[in-house]
């Protein structure tokens, strides 16, 4: 049996130390050279909405979402109902949003089925509208479901969620790691434009006899009474929703929207102003 040389040990620990010594300062190195990714800065719009997009940072899974309006059969139905009943709840609608989060990492939902009820019924309240205010035609029919539908629920939900992601994230995110998922944004606007509707256009609706008569002072103060209180409720949803989600810092003056609601609802019944007639005039009639 051979001896071990003490000077061949010697040399293979200095090696050894040397070699740790220059991955640690490779690992150190690497570590200080990574920057957490900028957050989307209002110079750079164009920039952030082409990620919103193409990046799966902040759109998931879009395509599998529409591919799934096809598969009627997978649509949980009753979930959606549930979902639609919740909005009158945000507390709940906030809680829901954990819970996916914490199963699937993410906000936002994954299926159609409240988005599609919801467009089901803005069809059958276009078909009503039609009915109500004038002969039966498929062209007007489709012609008021393509404002509520595509204008009032979609194009504007799209927008507002955009809006709403670069506010929040640039202004009120607590971290720099975590922004506000397009899509959960945009869910968030479907959540409140449910109330909105039911409360500014569809109770209306069962009081045309008053809401729509002459400009006397009753029907004008009725009528927008409920359409100014869907507003203070689309707000009041969204408001509970953002910030029920952990990284966003509570801010009281995002409060100030809703007085500025308040003193607009004012200043209708001064100017004699049917906000309800106002929406039959521009999207029914």
């Amino acid at each position: 049996m051979k001896e071990d040389d003490p000077l061949s040990s010697k040399e293979s620990s200095e090696v050894k130390i040397e070699l740790s010594q220059d991955t640690t300062n490779i690992d150190n190195n690497s570590y200080d050279n990574i920057k957490p990714l900028p957050l989307p800065q209002m110079k750079n719009i164009h920039q952030f909405i082409m990620n919103c997009v193409k990046n799966e940072e902040y759109c998931y899974s879009f395509i599998d979402f529409m591919k799934k309006f096809y598969h009627f059969k997978q649509i949980d139905y009753y979930f959606a109902y549930m979902n639609i009943l919740y909005c009158f709840s945000p507390i709940n609608l906030a809680e829901m949003a954990k819970t996916r989060k914490h199963l699937k990492n993410k906000y936002a939902r994954d299926d159609p089925g409240f988005l599609l009820i919801l467009i089901i019924n803005l069809f059958i309240s276009s078909i009503c509208f039609n009915l109500t205010f004038g002969k039966f035609s498929l062209f007007k029919i489709f012609h008021i479901f393509f404002l509520q539908t595509f204008v009032m629920l979609i194009l504007s939900g799209l927008i507002i969620a955009l809006i709403s992601k670069i506010f929040f994230d640039n202004y009120l995110s607590a971290s720099a790691s975590q922004s506000i998922e397009y899509t959960h944004a945009f869910d968030i606007h479907t959540n409140s434009f449910v109330t909105f509707y039911f409360f500014s256009i569809i109770i209306p609706y069962f009081l045309l006899p008053i809401c729509a008569k002459d400009n006397k002072f009753f029907p004008i103060f009725l009528s927008n009474v409920l359409f100014f209180y869907g507003i203070l409720y689309y707000f009041y949803v969204s408001y509970v929703e953002y910030f029920s989600l952990p990284f966003i810092k509570k801010n009281q003056k995002i409060s100030g929207i809703f007085f500025g609601i308040i003193i607009l609802f004012f200043i209708f019944n001064l100017l004699k102003i049917n906000a309800f007639k106002l929406f039959l005039f521009y999207v029914v009639i």
